[in-house]
């Protein structure tokens, strides 16, 4: 979310007139003390992003959509695949692996 200029000086204006630190002024108008920190050097927005914008292959996920129609998002494979990351373990294989630290009976 991008906080318009004039609340940016607003905030810096409170924070020289009350003498307030940059984790009292993220407290009171809520918003992260990096973000103040960054604020309070160049109060401007930002109009442009230094990084490319990302796109999700919609051929592919309406394939996987048709495969897997009752997946979470997490198990999507389209996703997983281009990070190297394992899809989630099936829920059988790890309610199998739960012990009971407790046994009763």
């Amino acid at each position: 979310m991008t906080y318009p200029a004039k609340f940016r000086k607003k905030l810096q204006h409170v924070m020289e007139r009350d003498e307030l630190t940059i984790d009292e002024v993220s407290i009171r108008f809520d918003v992260g003390s990096a973000s103040v920190s960054r604020w309070k050097i160049n109060p401007e927005p930002k109009l442009t992003r230094n990084k490319p914008a990302t796109k999700i292959n919609m051929d592919a996920l309406k394939i996987d959509v048709e495969k897997h129609p009752d997946s979470f998002l997490s198990e999507y494979h389209w996703v997983l695949i281009p990070f190297n990351v394992l899809p989630p373990p099936e829920i059988d294989q790890i309610s199998s692996k739960i012990v009971p630290s407790n046994p009763i009976g």
